[in-house]
């Protein structure tokens, strides 16, 4: 657990920590979907090992502790951040590319109070960044920062291209079949050579 200079609390969570700590802010259908999603004819007592392993990690990392009447309770900030994933008013879908590699993560928001994104990095590792709704857009540019050593400037173009179109341009990886698919939708060949150029090495996406 990190805190940024922007006042974000950053958790990074296993699978099980995470269904287990939904269980314990009364959401534990939320904890077995996520469990579920992941892996096939859990049967109950693999489940229960495999939350009580979760249950022992987040005791040594400081995530959760012991009750007076034994039973495991979160620490407090961890508790708060996950509450938005329970209870939201919207959520933001977050698409990013860098560098090649693309991360997707939901952010909730309860309007007026707190707002929690939720990301999977590498495939295993959980990623919370929590703050306060105020903060949401320095989270935001946080999320989509432009690097400014790199920045070229901006071309303005009045090209009639639809979201549906450069959906199915993204889809390809070759810049003749993304050419191709935008010279079909109406743009000038050198138009679209221009764009397939630059949508085939991307460097940056939101």
């Amino acid at each position: 657990m990190t805190k940024s200079e922007k006042s974000f609390t950053l958790y990074s969570l296993g699978l099980e920590e995470l269904a287990m700590a939904l269980g314990l802010i009364n959401r534990p259908e939320m904890g077995r979907q996520l469990l579920e999603s992941i892996y096939d004819n859990l049967t109950e007592s693999q489940i229960e090992s495999r939350l009580s392993s979760a249950s022992h990690s987040m005791l040594a990392r400081g995530l959760a502790s012991i009750s007076e009447k034994g039973s495991p309770i979160l620490e407090s900030g961890f508790e708060q951040a996950l509450f938005p994933l329970a209870r939201f008013d919207y959520v933001l879908q977050i698409s990013r590319v860098r560098d090649n590699k693309q991360v997707g993560a939901t952010v909730h928001v309860q309007k007026g109070k707190f707002f929690t994104s939720h990301s999977i990095q590498d495939g295993v590792v959980h990623v919370l960044e929590h703050g306060d709704y105020k903060s949401l857009p320095a989270y935001l540019g946080d999320t989509f920062h432009a690097n400014k050593e790199k920045e070229t400037g901006a071309v303005e173009h009045t090209w009639n291209i639809t979201p549906g179109v450069l959906g199915d341009a993204l889809r390809n990886e070759k810049t003749g079949a993304i050419s191709k698919i935008l010279s079909q939708a109406g743009l000038p060949d050198s138009d679209a050579q221009y764009l397939a150029d630059d949508l085939a090495h991307q460097t940056i996406r939101g």
